[in-house]
């Protein structure tokens, strides 16, 4: 029988409530930009890379960027592109310091960010559109790599299909391979991503590709690169961390 009762404290302890991640909201089409940060950039690393690599993680299937890093070992990209100059002068064209970051090649207005704070910056601008034409939807882009049989070469072929509805349409096509993980670190730690290695260029090696596009009618392009353009990093090998980025623009550079 039940003889007595004593009152039990509880075990349960209020615990504190946890940030939960904030996921920005897909336009609903994809989106592009280029990053130009620094290794000892007191924003770059605290904000504007885990910024991007977290939209990145969040829209995987409708975001992607290029990041012109310096590094602490490397410096700065050798990333010309012929006689148009680099590619990392030309986004910071407009900018007074570092992190920079433009979507759709923006220099201006909303889409054009320097400076940065907190984890996730870019996302209202992001979901807001990201400043993209409004005709990027009339595109197609289908993207695959290989390894050859010897390891030491990786062929990257790409389709692009025209969906609109003009007779034709020139359109010229931005290639890079870039580290998925960057092999050199800020100084804090944290590893960037995306990281330019190398352009993929017109047979002349001097600019980007023109294409001239008909309706639903694929046009199809292949470049072979050095596995050795990127580095092993992030517990990626090295043929893991050889990341193309693509993206079609209205002008050749």
């Amino acid at each position: 029988g039940l003889l007595d009762s004593e009152k039990v404290e509880s075990g349960l302890e209020e615990l504190e409530m946890k940030a939960m991640p904030l996921h920005a909201s897909s336009p609903g089409h994809s989106v592009f930009g280029e990053y130009v940060g620094a290794h000892w950039c007191g924003p770059c690393m605290s904000s504007a890379s885990p910024s991007l690599n977290n939209l990145k993680v969040s829209n995987p299937d409708d975001f992607t960027y290029v990041s012109f890093f310096q590094g602490s070992g490397t410096g700065w990209p050798s990333d010309s592109i012929g006689s148009s100059g680099s590619r990392r002068d030309h986004v910071m064209a407009a900018s007074s310091g570092y992190p920079t970051f433009s979507f759709a090649d923006e220099q201006s207005g909303s889409c054009y960010k320097v400076g940065a704070g907190g984890s996730n910056y870019y996302d209202s601008d992001f979901s807001a559109g990201g400043c993209m034409s409004p005709s990027s939807s009339d595109f197609s882009m289908e993207l695959s790599t290989t390894l050859d049989s010897s390891g030491e070469t990786v062929t990257t072929d790409l389709s692009v299909t025209y969906l609109g509805s003009l007779p034709t349409v020139s359109v010229y096509v931005y290639a890079a391979v870039t580290e998925h993980s960057g092999a050199e670190n800020y100084d804090d730690g944290y590893k960037p991503h995306h990281v330019w290695r190398s352009w993929l260029l017109n047979n002349n090696g001097n600019g980007f590709e023109q294409l001239i596009l008909s309706p639903n009618n694929p046009s199809e392009l292949s470049w072979d690169k050095p596995l050795s353009t990127v580095r092993a990093a992030g517990g990626h090998t090295q043929y893991e961390n050889f990341w193309p980025v693509i993206a079609l623009m209205d002008g050749p550079h």
